[in-house]
């Protein structure tokens, strides 16, 4: 007997609960709303990806060709401080004519340089053309500059979402209002990527440094939720 009278208990509590909750939800509107800020800056990083490539009928003759390549890359590179040098993909794989016998080998290996307002890059860039094969060009934002962007994205984005909050209560007709539910999300930028061919054409000479033209990009910050305002009702 004790047990129904529990079970009853129970599901009268919970009946009373549900009531009330959907009683105090009668009593505020919920809008849902966001706030998106931005701010557009330059591309300060710039990847750029060459390829060291050799063929010959000896494999050994070309793993020395690669590596005398990327030595010699290398002492260019050394020149300049502040370049991120990074290599691999090293690879030789056989050539094979038609009756499937082989004729050659092929090898390559890349090399990436990554660095940030660096001067001289284009002619650098140029002097590698004459060893290496180019292979795209990356233009970004650097992580140091989209964190300054972003500390200054969120005082700007807080400010106008609660700005907008205050506005949408004031629509109501309503001065008190309460703001639940904030999430905040940042847009990185795209990667702005050259193909290889578009370098190729404006250094067509071993002595033309190539044209760079960073670009700009957008950094774009969302903060949404919801605001709660008191029902006339009520």
């Amino acid at each position: 007997m004790n047990s129904i009278l529990s079970i009853l208990l129970v599901a009268t509590l919970i009946v009373s609960s549900q009531a009330w909750a959907d009683e105090d939800n009668n009593r505020f509107n919920r809008i849902s709303f966001a706030e998106t800020v931005s701010e557009t800056v330059s591309n300060d990083q710039v990847t750029v990806h060459f390829l060291a490539r050799a063929q010959n009928q000896d494999p050994d003759t070309v793993a020395r060709e690669i590596n005398q390549k990327m030595e010699q890359a290398k002492r260019i590179l050394d020149r300049t401080s502040g370049l991120q040098i990074q290599t691999g993909n090293y690879r030789i794989h056989p050539v094979y004519d038609k009756n499937r016998k082989i004729q050659d080998w092929q090898g390559q290996q890349s090399l990436s340089i990554e660095t940030q307002n660096t001067p001289g890059l284009a002619e650098i860039l140029a002097d590698l053309q004459t060893l290496l094969n180019y292979n795209g060009m990356q233009f970004s934002v650097s992580r140091q500059q989209t964190e300054h962007v972003m500390s200054r994205l969120l005082k700007r984005g807080i400010q106008a979402y609660r700005d907008k909050a205050k506005q949408i209560a004031r629509a109501f007709g309503k001065e008190a209002f309460n703001i639940t539910e904030t999430h905040i999300e940042n847009t990185m930028p795209p990667v702005l990527y050259r193909q290889p061919r578009a370098l190729a054409m404006t250094a067509m000479k071993a002595e033309s440094a190539p044209v760079m033209e960073a670009g700009q990009s957008d950094i774009r910050l969302t903060i949404s939720g919801v605001v709660t305002i008191r029902n006339d009702t009520f």
